[in-house]
């Protein structure tokens, strides 16, 4: 707390904490007071008029703060407290009073709203006014001895409760503090990620291609707010379409980061030579990210009359063919990914799709959800068993069929059917 600050108001589950300690200490000494003690004389007649009046003073005290917990109350209150315990110490007995406890009470009632330093001064009044009662019971006749047995009854034990019940509330409130700036922070983090996660949405193609002879199906289902998964198609014509999947090593911001890098550099090095184009991903890529991080992608053209898909594998899952009659072919070469080495080498290949065919791209995340099962040749079986039914269901067939535990990489599947003409 900075020097001159008025203390932080305790959290409200506090205050009714404190609120119903003080009805609990009014009925409490209500009903002691009606026992019969031996030792002590108890006058319960004033005893119950200073309860009465503790209970009326707290009802008013609550009606005109309205639920307020500001300064003045908090001082107020505090005041009350040790006159309270101090009047009913008087009328049983002062020190060796049975409700002498009640101070204690109301010290760590104290420490609550004032931390240590609140306490420490609540110790030193307690302790004082508890002197002046047991003085005025012994009609001020006091000794030397009686004095200090008197100071080694309370002060020791008053301060020793005021710095613990201190202590232990300002450890508590620096907690709490340390919780709210977290979530503070959490909450500030959400709205980024959820920033983020619609940059990223808006750099995804925002419908699916249209082009006569060939039917297209998505899968896309990142892992986390936002993904280092990317689907796009470039360039698109009438004969012909580019088709990309990209995966990014990592998830999240940084994956994220990435995938607008690798995206920008596939519009920007865009070439019909694609062995060239990836060389120029591959530099532009090294240029903008650090050694740790890197890039795998399948991007090819297809022609649409023709069937002639060419395209390059930079370290990406294998291009898997359905073909018409249900067989699965996977196209198992590639290069190394990229962003990972300046003179990596990229080569160009050629799949020939007939009618009925489909080409299925796809990232990594598929396989390892499917890896129980065996991963690329449990996809291969799932295609298969898909073989002949309608390409835009395959999605939510492969969905459930992964099912539980929830995937834990980004889940990108492409999936392009030729037409028969």
């Amino acid at each position: 707390m900075e020097q001159g600050a008025r203390p932080e108001a305790p959290p409200r589950r506090t205050r009714i904490g404190l609120y119903i300690i003080r009805w609990l200490a009014i009925v409490g000494v209500l009903i002691i007071s009606q026992l019969r003690f031996t030792t002590e004389v108890v006058h319960s007649h004033q005893i119950l008029l200073t309860v009465m009046a503790m209970a009326l003073l707290t009802l008013v005290l609550s009606l005109i703060s309205g639920g307020r917990i500001d300064s003045p109350v908090r001082a107020v209150n505090a005041i009350v407290d040790i006159l309270f315990v101090s009047v009913i110490v008087y009328y049983s007995g002062g020190l060796s009073s049975p409700f002498y406890p009640l101070y204690y009470i109301a010290l760590i009632s104290t420490a609550v709203i004032y931390g240590t330093k609140g306490a420490v001064f609540g110790a030193l009044a307690i302790g004082s006014i508890s002197l002046v009662v047991q003085a005025s019971l012994k009609r001020w006749a006091l000794s030397d001895t009686l004095l200090v047995d008197d100071v080694v009854q309370t002060f020791p034990y008053l301060f020793l409760i005021a710095l613990i019940a201190g202590a232990l509330r300002d450890r508590l409130q620096a907690l709490d503090e340390a919780a709210s700036i977290l979530r503070a922070e959490r909450a500030a983090t959400d709205r980024e990620m959820e920033v983020a996660r619609r940059v990223q949405q808006a750099q995804l193609p925002q419908e699916i291609p249209k082009i006569e002879g060939v039917e297209i199906a998505i899968l896309y289902n990142p892992a986390q707010e936002v993904g280092g998964d990317l689907y796009d198609f470039y360039p698109v014509n009438e004969d012909r379409i580019g088709i990309a999947v990209a995966d990014v090593a990592g998830k999240g911001v940084p994956a994220a980061l990435l995938v607008s890098s690798a995206k920008y550099g596939l519009y920007e090095h865009f070439s019909e030579n694609l062995a060239k184009m990836a060389t120029d991903i591959n530099h532009h890529l090294i240029s903008v990210t650090t050694s740790e991080s890197f890039v795998t992608l399948a991007y090819g053209i297809l022609t649409i009359k023709t069937g002639e898909f060419r395209y390059i594998n930079a370290g990406h899952m294998p291009p898997i063919v359905l073909k018409a009659d249900g067989r699965t072919l996977c196209h198992s070469r590639s290069d190394i990914p990229l962003g990972i080495m300046e003179s990596a080498d990229y080569s160009e290949q050629t799949i020939h799709l007939e009618p009925g065919d489909v080409l299925i791209l796809y990232s990594d995340g598929i396989t390892d959800a499917l890896e129980s099962s065996g991963g690329l040749e449990s996809l291969e079986a799932f295609l298969r068993e898909v073989h002949g039914s309608d390409i835009s269901t395959w999605g939510l067939r492969l969905t459930q069929r992964i099912g539980e535990p929830r995937h834990i990489d980004d889940m990108t599947m492409v999936a392009l059917y030729m037409k028969s003409s």
